[in-house]
């Protein structure tokens, strides 16, 4: 995998702890994602959390996510960014689950588009109104190239 967009949140602990008192909301994660209390379910949670594996991923992701739903990201989202992982975090407001609003599906949809170019072409859009989103995109490729063969040396 050379480079990843997601735009939905996983299941993580601090998801189901911080919607656990919520009418019905235990049942439907058992019912619905069999996940019971991160300890009631340890193996389903560990199949199905990106939170137990932060240091497996090895490619770029960027994340826009709904008003609604990016907190539950953020568990995994700051792993991922402490790891030093290239991960940039987006949350749409007055959002729902799908986004609707027709410039928050433009914005996502040409920065899906910047993204990909960027990190599979090594393309970097002349427009003077992208220069940050391009400056912060190469300063996470190069700290994560950094770490990566920091990494290897301590390996090797």
């Amino acid at each position: 995998l050379a480079a990843a967009s997601v735009s939905s949140p996983a299941a993580t602990p601090s998801w189901y702890w911080s919607h656990a008192l919520q009418s019905g909301f235990r049942e439907r994660a058992i019912n619905q994602w069999g996940l019971g209390s991160p300890e009631e379910t340890p193996d389903r949670w560990r199949v199905l959390s990106p939170a137990y594996y932060t240091g497996k991923f090895d490619a770029p992701i960027l994340m826009q996510m709904p008003e609604q739903e990016f907190r539950s990201a953020i568990e995994y989202f700051v792993k991922m960014r402490d790891q030093v992982l290239p991960v940039e975090l987006w949350a749409f407001p007055h959002e729902p689950h799908i986004k609707f609003q027709p410039r928050h599906k433009l914005a996502a949809y040409d920065r899906n588009l910047d993204w990909f170019r960027f990190w599979l072409q090594n393309y970097i859009d002349p427009d003077p109104q992208k220069a940050d989103q391009y400056r912060r995109w190469n300063e996470m490729r190069h700290r994560w190239l950094r770490e990566r063969a920091r990494r290897e040396a301590d390996a090797g």
